[in-house]
């Protein structure tokens, strides 16, 4: 594990292998830590699960990171679909909840090669559009993170929205 303590978006360092709260970071960038990741998912499909939702996702380093990168993403979830695949079943639905930037110097596409990710800026929106009865206003907004909306999770409000 890395260090424990708070994270923040000053980095990609801090991101992906800073703590999460008083959580601290799972060494994702591990072959060890990714297998047992898929193991447990290969577990749950076993089970007759057929979509995965990753909370802070962000916090996962993805190929893209430079320095920081690994392979988490493409091992767990390639890994998923193809076991899924084995069995004759459907390719599970990923999701990852990456709430207002996935930091700095990095991109949202990074993530939506993988799954479809949360888009909560736009959900605000909506929300907002909702309690002022101004449909027009969402009608008329683009979605935050520039990405295709079959790629993004609105999302409208959680126990996030009122802790942060």
């Amino acid at each position: 594990m890395h260090n424990i303590g708070y994270t923040n978006d000053s980095s990609i360092q801090s991101v992906v292998q800073g703590s999460v709260g008083e959580f601290p970071d799972l060494k994702t960038e591990s072959s060890v830590v990714q297998q047992e990741v898929l193991q447990l998912l290969k577990d749950y499909i076993d089970c007759g699960v057929d979509g995965f939702r990753f909370d802070a996702a962000k916090h996962i380093e993805t190929p893209d990171d430079g320095t920081y990168a690994s392979q988490f993403w493409p091992t767990v979830l390639n890994g998923a679909s193809n076991y899924a695949n084995s069995k004759g079943l459907d390719e599970p639905y990923y999701y990852g909840e990456i709430l207002y930037t996935p930091g700095p110097g990095r991109s949202y596409k990074s993530y939506t090669k993988y799954m479809s990710i949360t888009d909560n800026k736009t959900s605000k929106v909506v929300r907002d559009a909702v309690v002022s009865k101004n449909a027009e206003w969402a009608a008329n907004y683009n979605y935050a993170t520039g990405e295709a909306a079959s790629k993004l999770v609105l999302w409208a409000e959680s126990h996030d929205t009122y802790a942060n």
